[in-house]
């Protein structure tokens, strides 16, 4: 490769570095108004297809992603806060696109452009450090697929299994932990047919081949997948099963508040072959398709919900020092959970929701099914009551709380070790296992490859401050007082709940911050 930029490729850096500061000034300076409208509801269920037959370039699509044929009229965001985040997104998209650097400019962390992204403020440290691979299973954007291996009782070791996610298109990768004075500490990694463990020569790329994996499972799996276009447009959908007068309609609508429309934009925009991320070779489309039906078959829905998610892995919620490792996800879930289930409960009561009441309601029951029709492998045939209720809604909210962790991709692509940068591309690194195995470095990653990932990475970090759950004020949103009284009164909470995390985060190698209500936004649309 040739080691130093044309001048046209400083130029062109520089021309995207001010691209991408001009998006992020204009992002936030439209977050900082309103951009909730009311609009009178619709009554009834839109017109529903699958998203296959309705985007015909993605005709890949699993059957289980339907979408409305035309978006309801309330289910849009204001063109003022829509197009100066997605329209200044795909400018920046069409240009590189248009005009990439050459790519046989080898990517250096000396290169102006990677001086316009600030570290972390989070501490994170290079993620294939022994301490650092081990964290970011435990509060990284990805702390969903630790689990204890059996038997279950003082059991000390835990595996991260991407095999069913990434099955017919890379390696089979396992990566096992144990408890070391209640740290966890990764012991071994299995890729393919060879194992490694600390000191091995293919123990490092074993790392970076298991971040790899990790950052492409965020990205596409939990964040687009799941909580947009699984849960998110599950609920969003769902909404329209309700009448307008409907006592559960106003609280619906404002946790699924714009969802639709970016779902859309996500379904054009990151699903095409101009997509930064197909674009950069993060992933290829037939590596998409292939994800996409592998993560629909392993979806879960109680992943959603915490309790039943840590008793299936077999987590606990506090450090033992003979088995559990201090898990932050494990402390700050189990504080989190209870208060949004509270909330949910609380209002409820207030709306008049019982067990009688629902076993009478017709529209709810419609609502129910739609629900679990838009959810893959979920049990329909569970009775709707009011426990069952007041944790689907849980649910909802806590999708938001998902939603902001694995949106978070900079603890693995915010690496400045250029050995990590060559994972950016898949086939490179699938190419170099194919040759050389482990120990075969991966292709030198050209500056083509890395810098929208740079981009994503660092856009990752940052939230839309008019959508935070702690930055509306309720009263002007919402036209139900129940609600808005209750959503005031949560944010009240929230707040306290806040202070506990930061202190907790005060004592942390790595703080945590996505779990922090403060990011939190209320609904699905950035």
């Amino acid at each position: 490769m040739n080691q130093v930029p044309t001048e046209w490729d400083k130029r062109w850096i520089t021309s995207l570095r001010w691209m991408r500061e001009k998006h992020h000034h204009t992002l936030h300076e439209a977050s900082k108004k309103s951009f909730r409208r009311r609009h009178v509801p619709t009554n009834g269920m839109p017109a529903v297809v699958p998203a296959a037959s309705k985007y015909r370039n993605l005709s890949w699509l699993p059957p289980q992603l339907v979408v409305p044929t035309k978006l309801p009229k309330e289910s849009r965001l204001p063109k003022g806060y829509f197009y100066p985040y997605y329209g200044l997104s795909k400018a920046v998209w069409t240009a590189y696109y248009k005009n990439p650097m050459s790519s046989d400019v080898e990517w250096d962390p000396s290169f102006d452009w990677n001086n316009a992204f600030p570290p972390t403020q989070d501490g994170w440290e290079r993620p294939t450090s022994d301490e650092s691979f081990a964290l970011l299973r435990l509060q990284g954007p990805n702390p969903w697929l630790l689990r204890r291996l059996k038997p279950e009782g003082g059991s000390r070791s835990f595996e991260v299994d991407y095999r069913p996610y990434f099955s017919g298109m890379f390696a089979d990768v396992v990566c096992r932990f144990d408890t070391h004075e209640a740290k966890l500490v990764a012991t071994a990694i299995t890729v393919g047919p060879d194992t490694f463990t600390p000191g091995d020569p293919g123990w490092e790329q074993a790392k970076r081949i298991a971040n790899a994996l990790d950052a492409r499972y965020s990205a596409f799996v939990s964040h687009l997948l799941y909580t947009h276009l699984i849960v998110g447009q599950a609920y969003a959908l769902s909404t329209y099963a309700l009448s307008p007068s409907h006592v559960l309609r106003p609280f619906l609508q404002f946790f699924t508040y714009g969802t639709l429309e970016v779902n859309e934009t996500a379904y054009q925009a990151l699903l095409t072959p101009k997509s930064y991320f197909i674009m950069s070779g993060f992933l290829a489309p037939e590596d998409v398709r292939v994800l996409f039906h592998n993560a629909v078959e392993a979806f879960d829905f109680d992943t959603w919900n915490v309790p039943a998610d840590l008793s299936v892995r077999g987590l606990t919620g506090s450090a033992d020092q003979e088995s559990d490792p201090i898990n932050p996800y494990v402390e700050d879930a189990t504080l989190v959970w209870p208060v949004l289930a509270d909330f949910v409960r609380q209002h409820l009561a207030d709306v008049g929701i019982d067990d009688a009441s629902i076993s009478a309601d017709h529209d709810l029951s419609i609502w129910y099914l739609t629900l679990m029709r838009g959810l893959p492998n979920t049990d329909h045939n569970e009775p709707l009551t009011l426990e069952r209720l007041t944790d689907l809604l849980t649910r909802l909210i806590y999708n938001n709380v998902v939603h902001e962790i694995c949106g978070d991709l900079s603890p693995i692509l915010g690496s400045e070790d250029p050995a990590d940068k060559a994972t950016i591309n898949l086939q490179k690194l699938r190419s170099a296992l194919e040759t050389g195995g482990v120990t075969e470095p991966t292709e030198p990653a050209s500056m083509s490859d890395v810098f929208l990932l740079d981009q994503a990475s660092y856009v990752s970090r940052f939230n839309v401050t008019g959508n935070g759950l702690l930055e509306i004020e309720p009263f002007r949103f919402i036209d139900d007082p129940r609600l808005a009284g209750a959503v005031k009164s949560l944010q009240g909470t929230l707040i306290e709940v806040q202070q506990v995390l930061v202190e907790r985060n005060k004592h942390r190698a790595v703080t945590f911050a996505r779990m922090f209500p403060r990011h939190w936004e209320a609904s699905i649309s950035f």
